[in-house]
């Protein structure tokens, strides 16, 4: 529910303040570019918990952002345009859903989800995805 998804974003945040971005802080689930699942067509799966992308060019990839809850969504954020990412569409975007990724050549940058009341930009917690195309 919704304390599980806040206190996951807590720990992706806490782990993003602690890791750079060549080492790995110990304990981070998935820091290691590990995603959570690979989804039926091959394409891996990352989550909260496993947020960092190495991938390279020519790959598809997916995130999986939980339920926000009620009259809450996820939305998308980019501090700066990643070159070689394209966003290919979404599933289930009950406020939650898969986001499909396509890589097309070398870059790297942060993809952010923010967690918003519906209708508006105020976030209430961020999540950071680091993404490697190499």
């Amino acid at each position: 529910g919704v304390s599980r998804a806040r206190r996951t974003a807590a720990v992706v945040l806490a782990c993003a303040g602690i890791a750079t971005a060549t080492v790995a802080a110990a304990g981070c689930g998935g820091a290691d570019g590990t995603p959570a699942s690979t989804r039926a067509d091959g394409a891996p799966l990352y989550d909260p918990d496993h947020n960092v992308v190495n991938l390279p060019p020519g790959s598809r990839f997916a995130i999986q952002m939980p339920d926000p809850g009620e009259g809450r969504e996820w939305q998308l954020h980019s501090e700066q345009e990643i070159s070689g990412l394209s966003l290919k569409g979404m599933e289930n975007p009950s406020g939650g859903g898969i986001w499909a990724f396509e890589t097309t050549e070398p870059g790297n940058g942060v993809l952010q989800f923010r967690l918003a009341p519906v209708g508006t930009e105020d976030f209430i917690e961020s999540v950071d995805y680091e993404v490697n195309i190499t």
